[in-house]
Order: structure tokens, then C-alpha cells, then sequence
């Protein structure tokens, strides 16, 4: 009986004795340490993060813990690899179908990382229009091209000269403004960081700005920030009317006449409007005259538009 309950006192013990021999000669199968070749990868970036559907764009994975051997699947299609090392993964990206994919790294001993909807598969950018699709040889008019798959970064030339541009969200619309330019013709080209591009042939025109016609209804703002509208009116190439915003009327010299695309009005020798046409159907200018005081304006013609005030009082102090 004695016997018995010391086997039992030492039954515990044995079995923890045991336990750690077998984990002292690495042949435990239910150890919980890994060997160090064996940390799980991870990602922290793809760059760039789009490439063309035809595949072949050189893509760098960063991350930590990527081993020689890795493999590389763009939306479950095996990528070539070009280079491994512990913190990057280089390779050439697999055809593929347009969406935007997961990235999965695997390592010889089987772990895996997913970037979840990390790499997007773009098509080549398309040109719907361009408003306006013509402007002054002296340059300076805003453009807006509208279309589809414009990519963050994305280049525009004019006629083979890059411009700055601005881009919306949506990569359907690219900002920009013209330079300088003979009179003409000129073709309008996107670029993508990708360098899928797309062009539209003969889709800007450069004319003298005396050429436009400078007669209408002119709607604009001041552009100041605060959008405070105004209007004018051009007939037979004189200015008729000049209306601030919130109705204010503004008295004219005698006679204000259009000329190579400029309207200046002076009281006194003291420039209270000017009008300088930049496109057909869009100008720029300054005015300080009643409330519209001392700002530059923007506006386009035979179009209406309504105050969006981003301030509860004007420059000048006024309650709006």
C-alpha cells in the first residue's frame, strides 16, 4: 500500500521530466516554439498598386519575413518572381481580367499572407469630350476632359508638351490648363502611370481670341473662395450691363467695346472691369465696382448658376 501512493506521488513528476527530455531533443511533435525559418510572412505595400489587364507590369511587394522560393498569386494567377528577399518581393504581373485582386505570398513551408483588394487590374484610359474644344493661342483656358480609367498620376500633353494636372475621384475627369500655342489643332493624350495611354487626334483647337464671339449672356464669380455670382451682357460686341450679385447695377461709361477679345471699362481712369475671353464660351477678368470689389472673376457664357457662398460675409465686410 505504501508502495502505491509513492508511485503516485511520483507519477506527476516522471510525466514532467519526461516532457521536458523530449522537448530538450527537438522530437516533440506537439512543441509550441518554431524554428525561426518558419515566421509567417506579411505584406505592407504593392508597388505600383494597378497594372495593365495584358499583365507584364513589374510589381515590388514589401513586407518582412519572404523567403527564398516564395510564390506570388495576383487574384489567384501565379505572377512570375524576378527577385526574393526578406522585405521584397519583385515580380511580373499575370494577365487578368479588369477588378481589383488580392495578392497572396506563400513560402516554401506552406504560410501564406493576403493582402485583401491590394492590386487593380486597369484598362487603358478613354477620352469621352473636352470642354471647352477650343481657346485662345494666348493659352490660359481651363479644360476639363471627361472619360473613364484615369489613373491617380495620370499625364496630360498637348500636342506633345505635359501640363499640370487635377483629377477627380472617380478617374472619369482630368483639370488642366492651356500654355501658349500657335493657332491650330492640337491632339490631346492621357497618360497613365502605367503608361497605358489613349489620344483624341485634332480634339483642341488654338484661335486668336478676337475670332470668339464675345456676345451673350455671361454668368460669373468671384473667385475668391466664396463664389459670389454676378452677370453681364454683351451685345454687338459692346457691354450693355454689368449686375453684381444680389441685383446691384452697375453704371457704365458710355461705351464699352470688345476688342481682340478684351473689354475694359475705366471711370476716371481707374479700371473698375475688365473682360479677357479665353474660349468661346468662358472669360476671366477683375472687377471692383459696387459690392464686387477688388476680385478676380471666372464665368461662362449663356449659362445660369446660383450663390454657393462659403462665407457669411463678403471681403469687404458686408452682411450677405
Amino acid at each position: 500500500m505504501v508502495n502505491r501512493v509513492f508511485a503516485r506521488v511520483l507519477a506527476p513528476g516522471i510525466g514532467l521530466l519526461m516532457a521536458a527530455t523530449l522537448a530538450c531533443d527537438g522530437k516533440s511533435p506537439t512543441s509550441p516554439v518554431q524554428s525561426a525559418g518558419s515566421a509567417k510572412p506579411s505584406i505592407t505595400g504593392v508597388t505600383p498598386s494597378y497594372g495593365r489587364l495584358t499583365g507584364a507590369s513589374v510589381v515590388t511587394i514589401h513586407g518582412l519575413q519572404f523567403k527564398a522560393g516564395a510564390t506570388v498569386t495576383f487574384g489567384g494567377v501565379a505572377a512570375v518572381v524576378l527577385s526574393v528577399d526578406n522585405t521584397a518581393i519583385v515580380v511580373m504581373t499575370p494577365p487578368h481580367e479588369s477588378g481589383t485582386v488580392d495578392v497572396v505570398v506563400t513560402n516554401p513551408d506552406g504560410q501564406t499572407y493576403t493582402a485583401v483588394r491590394r492590386f487593380m487590374f486597369a484598362p487603358p484610359p478613354s477620352i469621352s469630350s473636352v470642354t471647352p474644344d477650343s481657346g485662345s493661342t494666348d493659352g490660359r483656358t481651363a479644360l476639363r476632359l471627361n472619360g473613364s480609367g484615369f489613373l491617380p498620376g495620370a499625364k496630360v500633353t498637348i500636342d506633345g508638351a505635359v501640363v499640370d494636372t487635377f483629377s477627380n475621384n472617380m478617374g472619369t475627369e482630368l483639370y488642366f490648363s492651356t500654355r501658349a500655342h500657335a493657332a491650330g489643332p492640337v491632339d490631346l493624350v492621357v497618360i497613365n502611370p502605367d503608361n497605358q495611354s489613349t489620344a483624341l487626334s485634332g480634339g483642341f483647337t488654338f484661335a486668336p481670341a478676337e475670332t470668339f464671339d464675345f456676345n451673350g449672356n455671361w454668368y460669373a464669380y468671384l473667385n475668391d473662395g466664396n463664389d459670389f455670382p454676378f452677370s453681364f451682357t454683351v451685345q454687338n460686341n459692346v457691354l450693355v450691363s454689368l449686375t453684381c450679385y444680389e441685383g446691384t447695377a452697375i453704371a457704365l461709361p458710355s461705351s464699352v467695346t470688345a476688342s481682340h477679345g478684351d473689354l475694359i471699362a475705366t471711370v476716371n481712369g481707374v479700371v473698375i472691369f475688365s473682360a479677357r475671353i479665353d474660349s468661346p464660351t468662358s472669360a476671366k477678368g477683375t472687377i471692383n465696382a459696387g459690392l464686387c470689389h477688388s476680385q478676380d472673376w471666372v464665368g461662362w457664357k449663356d449659362q445660369t448658376g446660383t450663390a454657393r457662398r462659403g462665407a457669411t460675409t463678403h471681403s469687404t465686410g458686408r452682411e450677405k
